[in-house]
């Protein structure tokens, strides 16, 4: 069952590096994986985020700038494609996000995030959306 499903995943992971999008459709890719709720995506394939929440906004500028300088977002498979929109967010959780808690250690509130928390359900999203947009990009517009 694992090696079923790692070649599957390696196999849309080659078919994203493959399909490129526009820096305007990859933002919306990425706010789309991040909205918080069905009525801020609407907003966000509107192109509208005057009416985003501040935290929203910064967090999208975080992965975006992680996107632009990023040494492995700048190789023929990830700059300008699909799975580079992919690769932005997973690595922005997984490596740059504070998980800094008063509560608990922050590599164990990150790694609850990552399994079972938010960074989990927006992985999720970004690779369903990813999926989407390596068949037709015409929902992005």
């Amino acid at each position: 069952m694992t090696n079923t499903l790692t070649d599957t995943i390696q196999q849309a992971f080659i078919h994203f590096s493959k399909v490129r999008i526009s820096g305007s459709e990859l933002k919306k890719l990425i706010a789309l994986a991040m909205a918080p709720s069905d009525l801020k995506a609407y907003d966000i394939i509107k192109g509208n985020f005057e009416n985003s929440s501040t935290y929203f906004v910064n967090v999208l500028d975080k992965v975006l700038e992680y996107n632009e300088i990023a040494p492995s977002q700048q190789l023929d498979t990830t700059k300008g494609t699909v799975y580079g929109a992919l690769n932005a967010v997973t690595c922005y959780y997984q490596n740059v996000r504070n998980y800094t808690t008063k509560k608990r250690d922050a590599a164990d509130a990150q790694l609850e995030s990552i399994l079972f928390g938010n960074a989990s359900h927006i992985t999720q999203k970004i690779f369903d959306l990813c999926s989407q947009a390596a068949q037709s990009t015409l929902f992005l517009k």
